[in-house]
């Protein structure tokens, strides 16, 4: 695989787009391979890696942790389907005592330089079901955007770009978990945002992870 500019690799030009997220709390570091040749070196938890760009076929995908003295499989080999008319993020959740991947497909399309598009996983394993809102940053919340809980998926959804403001809440219920204040979500940006366990600072249960 190589490193793929997003701005480069349009749909139906022969490359597919890959991206690993390290989503378990409790995981230590992690290699990542295809085909059994590593792909992704030491990924931490809470990091996403960049796009990577891949023949379009079927790849068995693994997960390796990193102990001490060695490497153990904790995800696969898993056949993942990688096309060119998609971008595929694959997560490693839950804990690392049922990790499990949790693959995701969002359309491989241009966004317009005014336009952000919004993709959400529930990546926290922990967190019970919760509404999103999406808001100006100074604009009270009314609806959500939608309701979801662990390893379920929002969107994707465009907007304009500009200046928004993140909060979730227990479902049903005006209880706060997140509120990301004031986020400037820059144009043409294509935006795969997890929901993923907060190891600290600060008591909020969940932390979003942004990729790009």
């Amino acid at each position: 695989p190589t490193r793929s500019d997003r701005t480069l690799q349009p749909a139906s030009d022969g490359v597919a787009q890959l991206r690993v997220i390290h989503a378990v709390a409790d995981a230590p570091d992690v290699n990542v391979l295809a085909n059994g040749n590593r792909i992704l070196e030491r990924v931490p938890f809470g990091v996403a890696s960049a796009l990577l760009g891949v023949t379009p076929a079927t790849y068995d995908v693994q997960v390796d942790g990193i102990l001490p003295g060695g490497t153990a499989s904790v995800i696969g080999p898993a056949g993942i389907a990688l096309n060119d008319a998609d971008i595929t993020t694959v997560l490693a959740v839950n804990t690392l005592a049922a990790i499990e991947p949790l693959v995701v497909r969002v359309p491989d399309e241009t966004v317009a330089s005014d336009r952000v598009r919004l993709t959400l996983v529930h990546g926290a394993a922990a967190a019970p079901a919760v509404d999103v809102y999406l808001t100006a940053p100074s604009t009270d919340p009314a609806d959500p955007v939608g309701t979801f809980a662990f390893r379920e998926t929002l969107g994707p959804v465009t907007v304009a770009a500009g200046e928004y403001r993140v909060r979730v809440m227990l479902a049903g219920t005006d209880t706060l978990v997140f509120d990301s204040g004031a986020l400037s979500l820059t144009g043409g940006s294509d935006l795969l945002v997890s929901a993923i366990a907060n190891t600290g600072p600060g008591a909020a249960p969940i932390q979003l992870l942004a990729a790009d």
